[in-house]
């Protein structure tokens, strides 16, 4: 690397096997950010609450539309009221666990095997 990109670098990495046709390797590079990236909007500035709502929000609805959302104060043993858990769902865990149990106090290749099928 030449002396004058050395300060403006911060990390670089041989990538060995990259197929170049010749008898150099690949190297990649991580640049620092130029010192102008991460300067505050002109006409509203910067405000750290209004990032962080912001981020939050999207994490938080992009785990409701993959998981469903759990109503506070379902207990143990009762339905959390998610999309997913259904009956149908609620019998095949209770069979694994059941499985499992069993696969634990005999410790038999059948019980192995029932174990392994409800799993």
């Amino acid at each position: 690397m030449s002396s004058d990109l050395r300060p403006h670098v911060l990390d670089t990495r041989v990538k060995r096997g990259a197929e170049l046709s010749t008898d150099h390797h690949l190297v990649g590079g991580l640049q620092l950010p130029s010192p102008g990236e991460f300067q505050p909007d002109p006409e509203g500035g910067w405000d750290i609450e209004s990032e962080w709502t912001m981020f939050s929000t999207s994490i938080v609805d992009a785990a409701i539309r993959s998981c469903g959302r759990k109503v506070s104060g379902a207990g143990r043993g009762s339905n959390p009221r998610t999309q997913w858990w259904t009956l149908e769902v609620r019998d095949a865990v209770k069979l694994k666990k059941e499985s499992y149990r069993a696969w634990l106090a005999w410790g038999t290749p059948e019980a192995a095997e029932a174990y392994r099928q409800a799993k």
